[in-house]
């Protein structure tokens, strides 16, 4: 199913999983992305997303909340090798690989929350699943330069990342989240997450990087 079309359902969907009730809070926050294992350079992206609490009534400082989210996730990897064709003998591609693509999230949070100071100040915890679902890189890969590769070094140059199948295929993400977030006057907080990634992206880009992308987000939330 395509990424766009899978986004475009959740957002027509949202409010009727809620109960077509009002929405609880807007947010609008930046992240920073890295892979784990390999690094990259990384640079700020954007949260923009909505959602609803759900409070439990036995349990007047617990509640679930159900957000959705446009998220772009910007990664660089710089002066990296990959082959420039695959058959019969490849050369050498030479560049950075923007890995920088946006996402369509939906997170379930369950969080805790308690008030001090006459209930002016508040400290919440939360923690949860959510789904990233891939929608487009947002800037074109491409080789600063191309090395011509000699007879008897062909077959045995050491690439960066070899060739892999087309990404374009690969399934949705799931991440764990848990984070802390500051309240005032119960309408204005600050959140700080930490989502990481259940499984490991192989192909990505077309290259065989094979890593998973975590993220540190950092969020500021208007609750109605």
């Amino acid at each position: 199913m395509n990424s766009v079309f899978k986004v475009s359902v959740l957002v027509f969907l949202f409010p009727l999983a809620i109960g077509a009730q009002p929405i609880s809070h807007v947010s609008v926050g930046t992240n920073f992305t890295y892979l784990r294992s390999q690094g990259g350079e990384t640079s700020p992206g954007i949260n923009i997303g909505i959602g609803k609490d759900f409070d439990l009534s036995t349990e007047p400082n617990f509640f679930i909340s159900a957000n959705i989210s446009y998220t772009t996730r910007n990664v660089q990897l710089r002066n990296k090798t990959w082959p420039a064709n695959s058959e019969p003998a490849p050369d050498v591609s030479v560049g950075d690989i923007p890995l920088d693509r946006s996402y369509g999230v939906l997170t379930i949070l369950f969080n805790y929350e308690h008030f001090y100071a006459q209930k002016k100040l508040g400290i919440q915890f939360f923690g949860g699943p959510s789904l990233s679902i891939p929608l487009k890189y947002l800037n074109r890969i491409k080789g600063d330069s191309t090395i011509f590769l000699k007879p008897e070094e062909r077959g045995s140059y050491p690439f960066d990342y070899q060739l892999c199948g087309n990404d374009d295929d690969i399934k949705d993400f799931i991440y764990l989240s848990i984070g802390m977030g500051l309240i005032y006057k119960r309408h204005y907080g600050v959140q700080l997450r930490y989502m990481r990634a259940v499984q490991r992206q192989k192909c990505i880009r077309g290259l065989n990087i094979n890593d998973a992308l975590d993220s540190i987000n950092l969020s500021l939330v208007y609750r109605f």
